[in-house]
């Protein structure tokens, strides 16, 4: 049997990539000339690929809503306290997370947005946000949600909301050095996955067992993989 893997040979993002990531995004506000950037991100289960340019900024759970604001540190704007305990959790075992806890709040709705804006003065400013755009296959309807979008807009009429999802995209599209590590931690888990589901799949055993293979060996591995995930890795074992 394959040894668990230990939390010192799981990769990790460093403050040092945490302090690159919040510089690209102030040189994204600066290019797209806008005064605040939102980064809507969607909860966990939320479909196949969620939309998390939230986690980007966070390395935190998904699902929060982060607003920067020039010349200050990003405001967190979470879903339930729950998120807040496990951010207390995290400090009390030593882990460094991004954002300080003074800056996150139970808040993800439309008044946490326009409360954001309204404190550091910008009813009149532009604001680029990542969110408001459709981007298929897995994306055919903009992300951030419709009842929501349209409160902030009624509260905010003087704001300029702008679109800055492809200047993101073309900012993030180059991995920095801990994020390839990330990536080929990713890819030698989905190997073991495939591996360990190719071995398992012989006459007489049944689809459910190549499934809880393939499950196992992402568990000891620390990822996780939905029954999509499984799915494809079953089609190219």
């Amino acid at each position: 049997m394959t040894s668990p893997i230990t939390s010192e040979q799981v990769p990790a993002l460093s403050l040092a990539e945490r302090d690159r990531r919040w510089a690209l995004a102030r040189e994204l506000m600066a290019a797209e000339d806008v005064d605040a950037l939102v980064a809507y991100g969607e909860r966990e289960c939320a479909g196949v690929a969620p939309f998390a340019p939230d986690v980007y900024f966070s390395n935190d759970r998904p699902g929060a809503i982060v607003i920067f604001v020039r010349g200050a540190e990003p405001i967190s704007l979470v879903w339930s306290p729950m998120s807040v305990c496990d951010h207390i959790e995290a400090r009390g075992g030593g882990i460094a997370t991004w954002i300080e806890p003074s800056n996150v709040r139970v808040a993800k709705h439309a008044g946490g947005v326009v409360d954001v804006l309204r404190e550091n003065g910008l009813e009149k400013a532009a604001v680029g946000v990542l969110g408001l755009e459709p981007y298929p296959p897995f994306h055919v309807n903009p992300p951030m949600p419709y009842g929501m979008w349209t409160q902030v807009l009624a509260e905010l009429p003087e704001v300029t909301f702008k679109p800055v999802m492809p200047g993101f995209i073309f900012a993030t599209v180059c991995l920095s050095e801990e994020e390839l590590a990330c990536v080929r931690y990713s890819a030698a888990a989905g190997d073991a996955m495939a591996l360990a589901m190719q071995e398992a799949a012989v006459p007489g055993v049944s689809e459910a067992e190549v499934y809880a293979a393939g499950l196992a060996a992402a568990c000891r591995r620390g990822a996780s993989a939905s029954q999509i995930s499984l799915a494809e890795v079953v089609t190219l074992a």
